[in-house]
């Protein structure tokens, strides 16, 4: 009695539960202030990237995508999985063995040959599906497989991301090594200056001193803003899967154009994120492993099939076949504290998937909000930043005129290059930061900000 109820409840658990995606509430849109740039073709990176005005940026990009070792090994991962499918829809069909096998017989009397044997056999064995559970291994692969070419996708807008970012860093540094080569003019011309005045009498050993520090300051800053910008070169070289002195002579520039990004972004633009879709497709194999375990605990019903032949005679080997026929069936659910126990770990195993799933949706929500937010910020702040400098250059210049008259020390002029050298590098480093935010805006919302997908 007690068994004929443990394949009852068994067998009324035994219905495929469909499955459905951890509800979590969104937003409806981001608020993204409209920003004037280079209009870009809805749904196509290829609009967006020429919305920078830099051909030598799309080349380099295009390279990435032929030569980016990280992506080749996607997609050697990406045709495994594909191998596993198939791997898995195997475990479906027959399983067919042909073997063969000879042998002879002697007498004791080393001269005498007593008999020749000669055998073969074709087996044949395959395992009903009867409740899915083979069904639910492929499902899992191909779902594997789905989150491979997600993550290969991924892969690419990451590595797009990272070129123009290794390519705006060499602008960057370019620019840098430029200031850093007209601060040292400058600095030998103001020591020249004040040695003339020395000489005159005009001022203290002091200033010479001061102006001396300067200069040597200033060499030393070149140097080391010059193999930052060796440094950075480098860097592109290795996302080219180049050697390192192939890219030392690259030579790059900020944007001064950059592609529109409308208001109102909807959070329906998440569902095209790669990196989202393959933790969709890796919670749906999740779910599909959950299901096939649980059905490793039903009864399976084993057919097998043998075909066979034995003779003395070469001729007759085929002459005189035999065959059997047989089916096995096997009762795992027996074990029932065991079954109990193991259903209880894939539960878990899935509970944790989910947990992992909802965690990395909501780090896309707060990725897309933070990088809207910076870009914004950014736009704001350029202009003002770039008045600073104004404003400090035109000090610096003043200070100047009035050393050379009299009228201000050396240490107010040294003071004052300072400033002016703050501001200016302060600027360059928001036109750098904003390149990089409108870049982040791509990466985080998995491609060109647009108003609606299109089909």
């Amino acid at each position: 009695m007690w068994p004929a109820l443990l394949v009852t409840g068994l067998l009324s658990a035994c219905a495929n539960p469909d499955w459905q995606q951890p509800p979590l509430e969104l937003p409806q849109q981001w608020d993204a202030a409209a920003s004037p740039g280079t209009h870009a073709a809805a749904g196509s990176d290829v609009a967006f990237w020429q919305g920078y005005g830099d051909a030598q940026l799309e080349q380099l990009l295009q390279m990435a995508m032929l030569q980016n070792n990280d992506l080749a090994a996607a997609a050697v991962r990406l045709r495994k999985a594909g191998l596993a499918v198939d791997q898995r829809g195997q475990d479906r069909l027959p399983n067919v063995t042909l073997g063969a096998s000879s042998g002879s017989s002697w007498t004791v009397d080393p001269t005498r040959h007593a008999s020749d044997n000669f055998s073969t056999s074709l087996g044949v064995s395959w395992e009903i599906d009867l409740w899915g559970r083979l069904a639910d291994q492929q499902a899992a692969a191909r779902w594997r497989q789905t989150a491979s070419r997600a993550e290969l996708d991924a892969l690419q807008i990451s590595i797009r991301s990272e070129v123009a970012i290794a390519y705006w860093t060499i602008a960057r540094d370019q620019e840098t090594v430029a200031q850093a080569e007209e601060e040292l003019e400058r600095a030998r011309q103001l020591q020249q200056q004040v040695e003339q005045r020395y000489a005159a009498g005009v001022v203290s050993g002091l200033d010479r001193t001061q102006a001396r520090a300067n200069v040597i300051q200033q060499q030393n800053r070149l140097a080391s803003t010059r193999l930052s910008l060796a440094k950075s070169r480098w860097a592109l070289g290795i996302l080219l899967n180049q050697r390192p002195e192939s890219t030392s002579t690259v030579s790059a520039m900020l944007p001064a154009h950059f592609p529109t990004v409308p208001a109102g972004l909807p959070v329906e633009l998440l569902d095209r994120r790669p990196d989202l879709a393959a933790a969709t497709a890796t919670l749906r194999a999740a779910f599909s492993d959950q299901q096939a375990s649980r059905k490793s605990w039903y009864p399976t019903l084993s057919l097998t099939g043998t075909l066979g032949s034995n003779s003395t005679d070469l001729v007759n080997l085929l002459a005189n076949p035999a065959a059997s026929l047989g089916a096995g069936l096997a009762l795992p659910f027996i074990q029932w504290n065991e079954m109990q126990t193991a259903l209880k770990v894939n539960e878990a195993d899935y509970e944790l998937a989910v947990i992992s799933y909802r965690q990395k949706l909501l780090g896309a929500l707060q990725e897309v909000e933070s990088a809207l937010a910076t870009r914004s910020q950014l736009l704001e702040q350029l202009p003002r930043s770039e008045q600073l400098y104004a404003d400090n250059r035109k000090s610096e210049a003043q200070t100047l005129l009035r050393y050379q008259a009299g009228a201000a020390s050396f240490e107010s002029v040294l003071n004052a290059q300072t400033r002016r050298k703050a501001a200016e590098l302060e600027w360059l480093q928001d036109r750098y930061q904003l390149a990089l935010a409108s870049v982040q805006v791509y990466k985080v919302l998995g491609g060109e900000p647009v108003n609606r997908l299109t089909d």
